[in-house]
């Protein structure tokens, strides 16, 4: 998308990239990032690192997702009719 929009509008640059929820607090902090998506709330130390890193930043945690995994035995399954919690955390 950040390509499409850059070739019509070629006075502006836009720069997309990808990048895990830790990494993405700490660019945010720095001032590096405007807007930060994220797979959790952050952290006290994330948002000690805002503070001290520039007073001025301030922000919104907005819910837009949760993320979730559905587990699914297929009935031709010949070795598993059910599954529990404690059996998935072992596989």
């Amino acid at each position: 998308m950040a390509e499409e929009f850059q070739k019509e509008n070629r006075n502006i640059r836009v720069a997309a990239g990808v990048s895990g929820t830790s990494s993405g607090f700490k660019k945010f902090c720095a001032g590096e990032t405007h807007i930060s998506g994220a797979s959790r709330p952050i952290k006290d130390k994330e948002k000690k690192l805002c503070k001290d890193n520039n007073p001025e930043i301030s922000y919104v945690e907005l819910s837009v997702a949760y993320d979730a995994i559905t587990v699914v035995i297929n009935k031709d399954n010949d070795w598993a009719g059910e599954m529990t919690t404690d059996d998935l955390k072992k596989m």
